[in-house]
């Protein structure tokens, strides 16, 4: 089958078009699968909420060994002032 034939009628167009129908179809998924971003979106959604939970936990941390050495601090004082 050539070009000319087609152009010519002399080729039925039903014979040609499932394949221009499956291209067509090929063509629109991938322009959409180019233009959707929402993978995107959901990756940075993660990452933002991954880098809150290291800030609070490092935060919880922190404060944790801080609140150790009050409560030590008064535990000490308490034992001193009692003995």
């Amino acid at each position: 089958m050539s070009a000319r034939s087609f152009a010519a009628g002399k080729v039925r167009r039903s014979a040609v078009e499932p394949a221009w129908s499956a291209f067509r179809l090929a063509r629109r998924h991938a322009l959409r699968f180019h233009a959707d971003e929402s993978g995107a979106t959901a990756i940075e959604y993660g990452l933002i909420a991954s880098l809150i939970v290291i800030v609070i936990i490092t935060a919880l941390q922190s404060f944790g060994t801080v609140l150790t050495a009050m409560w030590d601090y008064i535990a000490t004082t308490i034992t001193a002032k009692m003995g």
